[in-house]
């Protein structure tokens, strides 16, 4: 299995969603960067899943709660806005 189905399948999980939940309410629903208070939350995972073992995946003192905007800025994603 490649890297990616397995994040895939990872993220499909009912272990990856458990883990979601306690780093939401660990983190106060709330972004841990910016501290606002978004309708939706990422769970972050501060070290890149496709560097590191899947076994590292779990490990929640390495998962932080995001907003989108602060999410994409920390992978370097940009959106661009149409007027």
């Amino acid at each position: 299995m490649t890297i990616r189905p397995q994040m895939q399948a990872f993220y499909a999980s009912a272990i990856w969603q458990d883990i979601r939940q306690q780093v939401l309410t660990r983190d106060g629903h709330r972004c841990t960067i910016c501290q606002g208070q978004p309708e939706r939350l990422i769970a972050h995972h501060l070290d890149e899943m496709k560097s590191n073992p899947p076994e590292t995946w779990t490990n929640i003192d390495r998962i932080v709660s995001a907003c989108q905007p602060c999410h994409n800025d920390a992978h370097g994603f940009f959106v661009l806005e149409v007027t």
